[in-house]
């Protein structure tokens, strides 16, 4: 399964208050993207701090804890929401054949 994470900072958390933890938070993304459950990292765009991770998982449940491992989340100075990714049917509905 694909589960989308998004960490974003926790309100009130600062650029500063984070920075000493952003080695390790590095480390820890490797580590879970060279052991293969993570398959895509991204920074959000368009001026938005935080990152997007692709992850593909037996189950959300080892998503999610492994993204509260990470440090900064485990610190609290980010957050962690994870997003079981389902397939698109709808095009489905558009292309089927007109039922007579």
């Amino acid at each position: 399964m694909k589960i989308l994470v998004l960490i974003t900072p926790a309100p009130g958390a600062t650029l500063a208050a984070m920075a000493p933890l952003l080695p390790d938070e590095t480390r820890h993304v490797w580590a879970a993207y060279a052991a293969g459950g993570l398959r895509e990292m991204y920074l959000m765009g368009g001026g938005r701090p935080g990152a997007v991770l692709v992850y593909e998982a037996a189950d959300l449940e080892s998503v999610r804890r492994e993204a509260a491992g990470l440090p900064l989340v485990k610190s609290g100075l980010a957050l962690a929401d994870c997003i079981e990714l389902a397939p698109f049917s709808s095009l489905e509905r558009l292309f089927a054949a007109p039922t007579v």
